[in-house]
């Protein structure tokens, strides 16, 4: 279904979620993300670059950005591109194992 769509769009607010793998899972098949930024989106996503960070409860935010993408689908191209490069950076397994296990080194 991802595939299928123009965007993600995630208007969740309060704390949220550390990492939502919802917008991890949408970047990786190469869509554009509008997120609120709550819990760890703003370092999961750089805003108009491979994605998009609003304000809690900026409605009128979020409808600029769909506006934008739904108006130039050369833009959720260049957006989702990026994403996708960023999100498969972040979920690949030996990079992750790797740096944890450099991490735990470094405390010893």
């Amino acid at each position: 279904m991802l595939h299928a769509a123009v965007a993600l769009v995630l208007t969740s607010f309060g704390q949220g979620e550390a990492a939502p793998v919802t917008v991890l899972e949408a970047m990786a098949c190469g869509l554009p993300v509008v997120c609120s930024r709550i819990g760890g989106t703003p370092d999961m996503i750089t805003d108009g670059v491979d994605g998009f960070l609003v304000d809690q409860h900026d409605i009128v935010g979020i409808a600029a950005c769909m506006s934008q993408l739904i108006a130039d689908p050369d833009l959720a191209q260049r957006i989702g591109q990026p994403a996708r490069e960023t999100a498969l950076a972040r979920i690949n397994r030996r990079l992750n194992a790797h740096a944890l296990l450099d991490r735990i080194r470094r405390r010893r």
